[in-house]
């Protein structure tokens, strides 16, 4: 009997070990899994084959980024980039020991950047405002059009291409929509970057609000408020919005009436989509050189010509009681 439980034992700690290794593949960037069959790979020249390979696809996406950024220069396309911050936190004072003492509270940041105008926004919020989820940063991207009224016959988004933020289906719809619905862009297309070598434009606006940082404390938002907005002088200063919860909405039950809801690696593998308004499905590349791909998720109802969200919050978040 002892060493038959040992002997399950063994079974069942080989069994988690191997659920274990499937989480951290799944979890890792492309450039990690590529590294990972290069240090696997028995002969040298696979080695290099396969290094060469993914510096290949790397290149291709700064390619196809650097064009369509000269598009939006010249005025032909309209072309905006966004991401997150990283988390500002309240009380920012540079003292180690009063950093530690207490779990400090973030602002989030979310970055708009518009290519052709070179004009940059900057939306922040506290953490008892709202997440940073695939429905906030929906409802950013509808407020920063619908305030700053932009409209173009061509849209070119680029992000970095995280999951849980802007690369799902909920993305995807709101996208649809905003061609077939609102009609507020003739055609859209979205290019993700390669994890590990985004190197988006946020990223150099984002990098002067860190260098202050480390000068400065901040007790309150507006501290990080008034410095973003005096960080940068030319071309022309950073525009900060403040958001407040009543402007984030749930967008998402009211796309998905219109569409057929898939989910898993058909969407989370693309490395770029287009939507056009002639069209009535959803192109997709999996590899910027890759032929595009047809993707049906209308379903069978009539697309309004306005579309109503409901709040997605209907009070502030409580604040977590280890912070108080």
């Amino acid at each position: 009997m002892a060493e038959n439980s040992e002997n399950t034992t063994r079974i069942k700690s080989k069994k988690l070990k191997v659920k274990k290794e499937t989480v951290i593949i799944q979890t890792e960037t492309e450039c990690d899994i590529y590294r990972l069959k290069i240090k696997l790979a028995a002969l040298d020249e696979t080695k290099t084959l396969l290094k060469k390979l993914h510096l290949l696809k790397v290149e291709k996406t700064y390619e196809i980024r650097r064009k369509e950024k000269q598009k939006a220069q010249e005025g032909k396309t309209m072309c905006v980039t966004f991401d997150f911050m990283q988390n500002l936190p309240l009380h920012h004072i540079r003292t180690s020991d009063v950093f530690f003492s207490r779990q400090p509270s973030w602002l989030y940041v979310f970055g708009i950047y518009n290519v052709g105008k070179n004009q940059v926004v900057l939306n922040s919020y506290l953490e008892t405002e709202g997440k940073k989820g695939q429905k906030d940063v929906v409802t950013l991207l509808l407020r920063y059009f619908s305030t700053h009224g932009i409209h173009s016959d061509k849209l070119v988004l680029i992000s970095d291409g995280c999951c849980g933020q802007d690369n799902n289906y909920v993305m995807v719809y709101f996208l649809y929509c905003l061609v077939h619905a609102l009609k507020l862009f003739k055609s859209i297309k979205y290019i993700f970057s390669i994890r590990g070598h985004t190197y988006l434009p946020n990223d150099q606006d984002f990098s002067l609000i860190r260098n202050k940082k480390k000068k400065m404390t901040a007790e309150v938002p507006d501290d990080w408020n008034d410095l973003m907005e005096t960080v940068r002088k030319n071309p022309s200063p950073f525009i900060v919005e403040k958001i407040k919860y009543t402007e984030l909405m749930n967008i998402k039950p009211t796309v998905s009436l219109f569409t057929s809801i898939k989910t898993g690696n058909e969407y989370e593998r693309r490395r770029m989509f287009k939507i056009i308004d002639d069209v009535p499905y959803v192109q997709v590349r999996y590899y910027c050189t890759d032929p595009w791909h047809r993707i049906q998720i209308r379903n069978k109802r009539k697309l309004p010509e306005e579309l109503q969200f409901q709040p997605k919050y209907n009070s502030r978040l409580p604040i977590n009681p280890h912070k108080l």
